[in-house]
C-alpha cells in the first residue's frame, strides 16, 4: 500500500539532485506539493529544476567544501 503525503507549503532540499536517484526524489517531492531546492556539483541540475516547474530552484556547489 502506497502512502501519499501533502507537502504543500513545504520546502525540500535535495543534495545530489541533478540526475539519477536525487532527481527522482526531487520529482517525487515536487509531485507531493513541495517547493524543491536542488543542489549538485553538476550544472545540469538547472535543467532538472526547470523541468519540475518555475518555483523550483537549483544551486551548483560541492557539499564537501
Amino acid at each position: 500500500m502506497a502512502t501519499s503525503y501533502d507537502l504543500t507549503d513545504r520546502v525540500a532540499l535535495v543534495t545530489g539532485g541533478a540526475q539519477g536517484l536525487g532527481a527522482g526524489m526531487a520529482a517525487a517531492l515536487a509531485a507531493a506539493g513541495a517547493t524543491v531546492m536542488i543542489t549538485d556539483i553538476q550544472a545540469d541540475g538547472a535543467a532538472t529544476a526547470a523541468d519540475l516547474g518555475p518555483q523550483h530552484r537549483f544551486v551548483q556547489h560541492d557539499v564537501t567544501d
